[in-house]
């Protein structure tokens, strides 16, 4: 069909669903801004948009969220929010957020600095099919005590425990 954009469409139809509150749709359309697919790149509407899904408690959305906040991207860039998003969708079991978090406690990166943590969060992520975890892990564990190593692990079993029923 000649002059049809098949990205266009699929923003109309996101944008009238998410104007009834359609989560996924307000999440879908907050990825169209941001990588301006359908509709013009625009960031703050991305923001806005992702807002709206991440407030129902949307983990892919709250993921995206916290990457729009580390990379300064329609907001200021800050680390602290940032990190609160990767946190939010991380307990969530989304694993990019679970290793972006990992990588923020690693690094100290909006919160205190915990290898502990940083451990547990890589451990969470590599459990999830992060196969890119596994490398961070190994070197993260040759500056890690035994204790330090055991402690995240116990912290491990007990998000599972806690999370997954």
């Amino acid at each position: 069909m000649p002059g049809f954009n098949l990205r266009q469409a699929q923003a109309k139809w996101y944008l009238k669903a998410a104007e009834q509150g359609h989560t996924r749709a307000e999440m879908k359309l907050g990825y169209m801004y941001d990588q301006g697919k359908g509709v013009p790149k625009d960031f703050a509407k991305a923001v806005a948009w992702l807002r709206k899904a991440s407030a129902k408690e949307d983990a892919e959305a709250q993921a995206k969220l916290g990457f729009m906040y580390a990379g300064g991207k329609g907001v200021l860039k800050s680390d602290a929010e940032a990190a609160t998003w990767f946190r939010k969708a991380a307990e969530q079991g989304a694993v990019p957020s679970q290793m972006a978090l990992g990588y923020a406690y690693e690094n100290g990166f909006g919160v205190t600095k915990s290898e502990v943590q940083a451990f547990m969060w890589y451990s969470l992520a590599m459990r999830g099919g992060m196969v890119e975890a596994n490398a961070v892990l190994n070197a993260l564990g040759k500056r890690m005590s035994p204790s330090e190593i055991a402690e995240a692990q116990r912290l491990v079993h007990d998000w599972i425990a806690t999370h997954e029923k």
